[in-house]
């Protein structure tokens, strides 16, 4: 076989947060989040001739070598056919790349290549999705987004279903449940997930993702595509076995589980949980992802959403991706940013006044924060003095100041030892000129 017919190909699921979270209802999400993983990891990988050799498969990504340029073409055709028919309305794109050099020397500059190629090719592409009204057809009652076309049995209802809804609907199984404890039970809806939540009725959603995953892989995997194949699998396994793990740690026995992963990829996922366990989650999956055999070991960064369960999803989501990227501006280790949403809210004073916060915390940082909360609750510091705390963090530097030794003067014995060892002797820190003060308060009632 000549080295011109050697091929590599990059296939990459398009928008797959908005294919699993366009629904609103759990099960449907659940469904969605089922079909791109058995798609990704299953189907795509089940239809590569037998000659080709599967480099990677996860996140919505496929990457493989094709000893011919003919069947490389196919597979990406099939590729495409496989998402429509399997989910009604998913895309991929796909690009392929002749082999630049040796088989193991080239893998490098060919790998750069077809990832410029498949970059432009999404840039390039116009999804102009469903914009049509007219009077004689019903939009899905599900996703609100296209034309219904089967009727769905649900609970005491008959519902009006497009067929990509329909499909995610028949496939109600979690994907990952399974691997974290058989005996639990998945929840029914957010609601019901949310039942013994503290705050009630509050749930968290965290977004975690590594950072710069591209650039890590290419520089300590790309000599050769062994090399690569086994660092992406590493790198995928300590993601979702971080998860996994998290998510057993912090669950019961049996019963309704607590929780529920929403999405998992080679780098990042998407967890839905009762909000006061959010944290315990960061705390378990920091400590799992901090053993993983990586070296060196990539960092990664959390986003965290508190709010209601009503909250619609997708602004769940919003939220995280925005809190992902705040995170991320604090670079050389792991990095979380939180956010609590209530009905109260009309803007943000996090966001009008960067000095009353100290985020984006790192990881560590941030379960110390959490450290501080359960240790002020066990010595019974009042909820009335921390609360005051809060407002201090907006007032100017020498104001604040003196309320806060005037707060600290008027505790009891026991207690002003912890206020002024966790301020270190002044309310703003140095050299940063910022205050934990708020994001302690805000913390309060999502730690028990």
């Amino acid at each position: 076989m000549h080295m011109a017919d050697l091929t590599l190909v990059l296939v990459d699921a398009d928008r797959i947060h908005d294919f699993v979270f366009s629904p609103h209802q759990l099960r449907l999400i659940r469904g969605g989040s089922a079909i791109q993983l058995r798609l990704n990891e299953k189907e795509l990988v089940a239809a590569l001739p037998r000659d080709a050799r599967l480099v990677f498969a996860g996140g919505g990504t496929v990457l493989a070598i094709f000893e011919c340029a003919d069947a490389a073409r196919e597979y990406c055709r099939r590729a495409s056919r496989l998402f429509y028919t399997q989910s009604a309305i998913a895309t991929v794109t796909s690009a392929c790349q002749t082999w630049i050099g040796e088989r193991d020397s080239g893998f490098a500059a060919t790998l750069e290549a077809v990832k410029a190629k498949l970059e432009i090719k999404k840039s390039a592409r116009v999804d102009h999705g469903f914009t049509g009204s007219r009077p004689y057809w019903k939009i899905c009652e599900a996703c609100g987004l296209y034309p219904a076309s089967d009727v769905v049995k649900v609970p005491e209802a008959r519902r009006l279903f497009c067929a990509a809804c329909r499909l995610r609907w028949e496939e109600e199984k979690s994907s990952y449940l399974a691997d974290v404890n058989a005996k639990l039970e998945a929840a029914e809806n957010f609601s019901s997930l949310a039942k013994d939540a503290k705050p009630e009725g509050y749930l968290a959603l965290i977004y975690i993702d590594g950072d710069g995953m591209g650039e890590y892989l290419m520089k300590y995997g790309s000599k050769s595509p062994g090399l690569y194949e086994g660092l992406s699998l590493k790198v995928r396994d300590a993601f979702r076995g971080g998860v996994i793990a998290a998510c057993a740690e912090i669950a019961p026995a049996s019963g309704k589980a607590p929780f529920e992963i929403l999405l998992t990829g080679g780098d990042d996922a998407i967890i839905m949980l009762q909000a006061h366990l959010a944290l315990p989650f960061l705390g378990a999956f920091n400590n799992h992802f901090s053993k993983q055999p990586l070296d060196p070991r990539p960092t990664y960064s959390a986003g965290i959403v508190f709010a209601h369960a009503g909250f619609p999803i997708r602004q769940y989501v919003e939220h995280a991706e925005q809190l992902l990227r705040s995170a991320k501006r604090r670079t050389g280790e792991d990095t979380a940013d939180f956010k609590i949403i209530t009905e109260a809210m009309a803007t943000s004073e996090i966001e009008r006044n960067s000095h009353a916060t100290a985020k984006p915390y790192s990881v560590n940082g941030l379960l110390a924060l959490r450290d501080t909360v359960v240790e002020w609750k066990a010595a019974g510091v009042p909820r009335n003095k921390v609360n005051a705390l809060y407002r201090m963090a907006y007032e100017g530097e020498t104001q604040a100041n003196l309320d806060f030794w005037l707060l600290v003067s008027r505790l009891e014995p026991n207690h002003k030892p912890l206020l002024q060892r966790f301020f270190t002797g002044t309310f703003w820190s140095e050299p940063s000129r910022k205050t934990k003060a708020a994001d302690l308060v805000e913390l309060w009632s999502f730690v028990q």
